[in-house]
């Protein structure tokens, strides 16, 4: 076992790793012992890492007076912090503990009297989830075993009904004692089995199950999963008990027993894949297509989603659009091609609202692929109510083409999932994302987080991946419905 060392007292687990350890006994393993093995975070995730530092920050301002200590030197933090405990501070930020060969740091230690305190978490959720409780017990295991006592365990998080700038109070507090102290006595047990898991000499082999995505998907699903085929059970759109079928040994979409309950969609998916060819109701996608009114204008919204509001009206979370993209069609020849970006700090939804709606004229079918497009329509509205009758126009030309991939057009190849990146490439062989530099939403959230504090050439080669993404996501629309189109001639 790989072993570190704070103020002369080693140890192996850190928070973080103990919550690996609650997950899958491989992976904190691999934590502790092969930390090349865990893929690095990527922009996307750091973006969330960094709005998560945000909210840290707001808390600590909700707790005056305090000490932070800082994370460097590393080596010390403990002797720091017992410092801090003993100066009689009222808070103390980012307090380091060591016991069990575990390091914890507590968001905010708050003195009741003496060396009785309350440790408070701080979490970027908007509620508490299930494991936000061993998270908080570990932190009590390790602080007292350090030799303070603690009196109550909350956690604070972002209250979803604040509104910029404001209107309530971003940040809430939960007492979580009552739950923590009732999972506690897990945590002795459960640190032992991390112990004789981390001291083995090779990670110990784990069969899947529904723990490879709980609370979220484990970096290790890359090798774990490798066995299972490209198309199984787990294919199975919205199947809900695919582990029972897994238990049973059944992997192969073949080997599925006939008795097996299924919707419609799910037999038809499986229909799909034996036939090995879409199953298409051809005329009914024709009705859908003969429907539509020229121009057709093909939307879609690139949006960032900010932890703590950033302008007037908005709620943690809710999804700002800051560009969009419109291919035309209206009549024969190739699709005209309009677009938006805002690339400043400024709050940008009235002039992408105004490009917008000039863009989209007065008549003709607006496409959008998924809700998404009328969701944050509808967003702009309420946040802006001097829109409100224009875009409610607009919202009542929309036209929902993912709708043809969830009712009149069922292909295996899909993967059980009918995003547009899974679906293109599929109806449009060579067509895809593959060559963009960004290739998903997530990430284009993050690299418009990054260009807005940017300048010169890295704020220019952000914004031209921005554009060339969102620009793709229309252009694959259009070749969708192309594709379409000839199918049911």
């Amino acid at each position: 076992m790989i072993k570190k060392s704070i103020d002369g007292v080693e140890y192996f687990l850190s928070k973080s790793k103990y919550m690996n350890g609650i997950q899958c006994p491989r992976l904190v393993y691999k934590a502790v012992n092969m930390p090349d093995d865990i893929p690095p975070p990527d922009e996307a995730t750091r973006f969330i890492f960094d709005q998560g530092h945000e909210v840290g920050a707001l808390a600590r301002e909700m707790f005056p007076g305090g000490i932070l200590i800082k994370m460097f030197p590393w080596n010390s933090i403990t002797k720091r912090t017992k410092d801090a405990v003993n100066s009689l501070a009222e808070h103390i930020y980012e307090a380091g503990f060591l016991y069990d060969e575990t390091v914890v740091l507590v968001d905010v230690l708050r003195r009741v009297e003496g060396k009785l305190f309350d440790i408070i978490e701080v979490k970027q959720s908007t509620r508490l989830k299930e494991e936000h409780i061993p998270d908080l017990a570990i932190q009590k295991y390790v602080v007292e075993g350090a030799g303070l006592k603690v009196n109550k365990t909350f956690l604070m998080h972002i209250n979803k009904e604040y509104v910029h700038p404001g209107q309530g109070e971003l940040l809430i507090m939960e007492d979580c004692t009552e739950e923590v102290n009732d999972y506690f006595p897990e945590i002795k047990p459960s640190l032992e089995a991390m112990k004789q898991a981390c001291h083995l000499d090779a990670p110990p082999e784990m069969e899947i199950g529904p723990h490879c995505s709980k609370p979220r998907d484990c970096a290790l699903m890359h090798e774990c999963w490798s066995d299972i085929p490209k198309l199984s059970i787990f294919n199975i759109p919205s199947y809900r008990k695919k582990w029972e079928l897994y238990d049973q040994g059944i992997v192969l979409l073949n080997d599925i027993p006939d008795v097996t309950a299924l919707n419609h969609n799910q037999e038809t998916f499986i229909r799909s894949y034996k036939m090995r060819e879409p199953v298409i109701d051809k005329q009914a996608i024709k009705d859908e297509l003969d429907s539509l009114v020229e121009p057709i204008y093909f939307l879609d919204f690139e949006t960032v989603n900010w932890a703590v509001p950033k302008h007037d009206g908005m709620k943690a979370y809710r999804q700002m659009p800051f560009q969009w993209s419109i291919h035309v069609m209206d009549g024969g020849g190739e699709p005209e091609h309009k677009e938006f970006l805002w690339d400043n700090k400024e709050d940008p939804r009235k002039a992408l609202a105004d490009s917008l709606l000039d863009a989209l004229g007065d008549k003709g079918t607006i496409v959008m692929y998924s809700s998404f497009e009328r969701t944050a329509l509808n967003n702009l509205a309420e946040e802006l109510p001097e829109y409100r009758d224009r875009v409610d126009a607009v919202i009542g030309r929309l036209w929902d083409l993912l709708e043809i991939f969830r009712k009149y057009y069922i292909d295996a190849n899909f993967g059980g999932n009918n995003s547009i990146k899974n679906v293109l490439p599929v109806l449009v062989p060579g067509e895809g994302y593959g060559n963009l530099e960004i290739q998903e939403g997530g990430l284009a959230s993050a690299m418009f987080a990054k260009m807005i504090s940017k300048e010169g050439h890295e704020k220019e080669k952000i914004r031209n991946d921005l554009l060339e993404y969102c620009k793709q996501d229309t252009q694959a629309m259009v070749d969708i419905y192309r594709a379409l189109l000839e199918k049911i001639e």
